[in-house]
């Protein structure tokens, strides 16, 4: 699709004056950028915001009309320019200054950059139209931050839905039923604590395949330590690390994944689409582990986070009546590093939001949340950082074991980028592998016919970072980004 179609799809305006439209569009721009302020041309500076703002409203209806709307970050009303996630609108409630606001806004528009990049890569638009919205959104960010009022506003309005519905919670009579799912989950807790501590009835005797990370050299906590102080250098405080470091920590701390294993079910893969249209395969003969980093607050400063995410082919029905079983199953296992470089807190999830463990150090004392379904948690992990290993269970894919490990032979596994998991290719061009809800289509459960009352959308169903609520009672997100200050305290010392 060329970029005078794009320029028009949505628009009564005809296609000549649509082309002189985008001409206009890309004149002022290029005149503006040239100068060495955007204030010294005040009205080239209002006609562009003009344009540049129905840009963004072309592409956005472009990528509706294509399908290809990517859910993974929040929109923001009246600033179609920026995105946001949990993390960066809970910053938004910090006192900024003006070179902290300055770096915010920026981070807001990093994720408005790639969720664009998403849709528009795989909606087969003219590359030439990301580099136009990069430009307009430079323009409009610049101004933005000469307005006090506007930035005000975009602090009060900026934030990311939960994902729960109160009114089907209100509908299923959640204040009945949520008691029933209580006993449910509770029960399901007593049984993983029997099973991480090995005095679990059931073991067993499938082969294990175990998993391990590319080589790599190990680096010091001291290493750590000093990744994230350099990277902390800024108004934010924000350990954001990047590029080889970036690389180097992920390494470092990517676990050994031990999967009993009993058919292609239990093998990790690569998520790939067949050209029949069908619902997403794992090609389990490329085992790969999905990357990106995260960030959370605690005690007065910014974490970072290392997530480490895989995908099994299905979790294997075990009956008839099996409502948890389906299509697609995996893990998310995320790593928070405190400043001395040390693990501060491991936690898992299934990619459904399903089965939050936490594995805390001594630093951490758990606190339960009120009023809400607390998380798995198991024995506390010594504070090191020596690689952990993850041994799962067959067909359900749950953990049995998780303790510290060494890097012995086993069959290696790629770590790459989250992102690539949003252009996968498909005989239509790319394709994401989640939908614009989050949800990877296909992948539903018979659970969600006893568990919608409890407000969340096809509960069972495989999932989007950023996507994952993980209480059926109460409302808690994986990505929450004070969920370390509502579930721990800092451990006194004796």
């Amino acid at each position: 699709m060329r970029l005078k179609t794009i320029i028009t799809t949505g628009s009564s305006t005809a296609p000549n004056r649509g082309w002189r439209t985008c001409l206009c569009v890309l004149g002022v721009l290029f005149q503006i950028t040239g100068c060495s302020t955007l204030q010294t041309e005040p009205a080239a500076v209002g006609n562009a915001t003009a344009e540049c703002l129905a840009l963004f409203q072309q592409a956005d209806a472009l990528v509706l009309q294509a399908g290809t709307v990517d859910g993974g970050f929040a929109r923001i009303p009246d600033f179609p320019w920026l995105r946001t996630n949990r993390f960066f609108a809970f910053l938004s409630n910090e006192t900024l200054s003006t070179d902290s606001y300055a770096q915010w806004l920026s981070q807001l528009e990093q994720m408005d950059r790639e969720a664009r990049h998403i849709e528009l890569s795989n909606a087969d638009t003219d590359p030439s139209l990301e580099q136009q919205l990069h430009l307009c959104r430079t323009i409009l960010s610049t101004e933005l931050l000469g307005e006090r009022e506007k930035r005000s506003q975009l602090q009060r309005i900026i934030k990311v839905n939960d994902n729960y519905s109160s009114l089907q919670r209100a509908i299923g009579l959640y204040p009945i039923t949520a008691i029933f799912v209580d006993i449910v989950a509770s029960n399901w807790r007593d049984k993983s604590r029997l099973r991480l501590s090995g005095t679990s009835g059931r073991q067993s005797d499938a082969v294990s395949v175990r998993y391990i990370p590319p080589s790599g050299k190990t680096i010091s906590s001291d290493r750590v330590a000093n990744i994230l102080s350099k990277a902390t250098a800024n108004p934010l405080k924000l350990p954001d690390v990047d590029g080889i470091e970036l690389q180097q920590l992920l390494l470092n701390f990517a676990p050994i994944w031990v999967v009993e294993t009993e058919d292609d079910n239990d093998r990790i893969g690569t998520p790939r689409f067949d050209s029949n249209g069908n619902p997403p395969y794992i090609d389990t003969s490329r085992p790969v582990v999905y990357t990106y980093k995260s960030f959370t607050h605690w005690q007065d400063n910014n974490l970072l986070q290392l997530n480490y995410v895989i995908w099994f082919p299905a979790r294997p029905l075990e009956s008839r009546f099996d409502i948890l079983g389906g299509h697609l199953d995996g893990l998310n296992f995320r790593v928070t590093l405190s400043p001395s470089g040390q693990p501060l807190l491991y936690d898992t999830i299934h990619n459904c939001g399903c089965y939050h463990t936490l594995f805390p150090t001594p630093s951490l004392t758990f606190q339960p949340p009120s009023g809400a379904e607390p998380p798995l948690l198991a024995d506390t992990v010594p504070e090191s950082s020596q690689r952990k290993e993850i041994r799962l269970t067959a067909g359900a894919h749950h953990i049995r074991k998780f303790a510290n490990s060494i890097l012995d032979s086993g069959k290696r596994y790629e770590l790459i980028d989250y992102q690539q998991l949003t252009t996968l290719p498909h005989t239509s061009g790319n394709r994401s592998l989640f939908s614009e809800d989050g949800i990877v289509q296909g992948t539903e459960r018979g659970e969600r016919w006893l568990l919608w009352p409890m407000g969340i959308t096809s509960p069972g169903a495989m999932r989007q970072r950023g996507r994952h609520a993980t209480a059926f009672v109460g409302r808690r997100h994986f990505d929450d980004p004070d969920l370390m200050e509502q579930l721990f305290f800092p451990t006194e010392a004796d």
